[in-house]
């Protein structure tokens, strides 16, 4: 009985809970934020007409076109100074130094594209903004290495025909 009384009590208290939900009600009509007779917006500005035509801005950032407006000359000035920095590096060095003394060709073919990715990579962390222009670089410096008959790499890193 007593467990009836209990089940019952928790049960009213969960209706009138529930009941006391429903008696919350949407705003009232009358406020203002629901008045549909006020449409037109007071004038409290001035109206923009009076300021300068819409800014042009460059959307080709990072794209294609934005590569193909970076001369040859200025994006090897970039990144000169980033790719001497990824050469220093410890890994760059030492694949570099084995490069040097490959005993075949498709070695020294394989070594030279290994050090350009793993160059172009650390470039890539440091400069990530500079993301296209080295991802061009790279592809020219694999291209040279494939079409080479004695690829080899400059002190500037950049890999060259030896011939």
């Amino acid at each position: 009985m007593i467990a009836l009384s209990i089940a019952w009590q928790i049960g009213a208290g969960t209706t009138a809970w529930a009941q006391s939900l429903d008696k919350l009600k949407p705003p009232a009509p009358d406020l203002p934020e629901n008045d549909k007779t006020a449409t037109a917006v007071p004038a409290l500005l001035p109206t923009l007409d009076l300021l300068a035509g819409p800014v042009a801005r460059n959307q080709s950032h990072g794209t294609k076109e934005a590569i193909a407006s970076i001369q040859p000359d200025t994006s090897a000035e970039i990144l000169r100074p980033v790719r001497a920095d990824a050469m220093r590096r410890p890994l760059a060095a030492k694949i570099r130094l084995e490069t040097e003394s490959a005993s075949t060709l498709e070695l020294r073919r394989y070594l030279l594209r290994l050090y350009v990715s793993t160059i172009c990579k650390r470039m890539r962390g440091q400069k990530p903004n500079l993301a296209p222009v080295i991802g061009a670089f790279e592809k020219s410096q694999l291209d040279v290495i494939s079409r080479s008959k004695s690829p080899r790499v400059t002190q500037d890193g950049v890999v060259e025909d030896g011939l």
